[in-house]
């Protein structure tokens, strides 16, 4: 099931009766200005509706260990500094619930976490859903780290709970990404490889260290449209 936020209503079901084109190429910058914000789409797997005690006719399959993704566009007001003047920018990120028996890599190892602190050292990634056979593994196409900036491992005795930030609207994974080559977001295993410390350039991510999401491609024809709008 695909919810799209309209202000602070949920319009449950209508993306799935949406064409690919209606959000592709028609998004204006004219009806960008006038959605409310925030604005988000949302899936989610059965299991998550009896969580929450949603529709469970509107669930969809989502990818093993992925119960829900939400998907956000949001304004961030800076107060601004002697160098930088007060500003509004938009913010895109991303809010995932997880079956809690995936063996995730946890920053801090805190069972919740606010602010992490080590939330940029590249254990979570999104990419386009091109993805590449290397090897018993697969690797990416385009593909831009994303911030971990806090997760809840307790709301629900199954559901962890992670909230991640793009590095920028721009980078989702890139300028160039258009609405049909989809998105995947990575998470990385517990223990697995260090990327952080020898650099994307020196190493390429791959399946043997993440788990892979791939998101629905009704949820990304609803969102990277305006995420790019607000990235220009």
């Amino acid at each position: 099931m695909l919810k799209k936020n309209k202000s602070t209503s949920f319009v449950i079901g209508l993306a799935l009766s949406l064409s690919f084109a209606c959000y592709a190429n028609a998004l204006t910058e004219a009806e960008f200005k006038a959605t409310k914000l925030p604005y988000s789409v949302m899936a989610y797997s059965n299991q998550y509706a009896h969580e929450y005690g949603l529709d469970a006719s509107k669930a969809i399959d989502l990818p093993k260990g992925l119960e829900a993704i939400k998907l956000i566009l949001y304004k961030e007001h800076i107060k601004g500094d002697e160098v930088l003047l007060p500003q509004d920018i938009y913010r895109c990120s991303a809010e995932l619930y997880v079956d809690k028996s995936l063996s995730l890599y946890w920053p801090g190892n805190y069972p919740k976490v606010d602010k992490v602190g080590d939330r940029g050292l590249q254990k979570a990634q999104v990419s386009t859903v091109q993805l590449k056979r290397k090897g018993e593994y697969w690797v990416p196409g385009p593909y831009a780290s994303m911030l971990y900036d806090s997760y809840d491992q307790t709301i629900k005795p199954n559901l962890a709970k992670i909230n991640l930030g793009f590095f920028g609207c721009n980078y989702i994974p890139s300028r160039y990404t258009a609405v049909k080559d989809g998105l995947a977001i990575w998470l990385e295993r517990k223990g697995g490889h260090n990327y952080a410390a020898i650099g994307q350039s020196e190493a390429e991510i791959s399946s043997k260290d993440f788990y892979i999401f791939k998101l629905p491609q009704k949820l990304v024809n609803n969102y990277l449209p305006y995420a790019r709008m607000a990235a220009n």
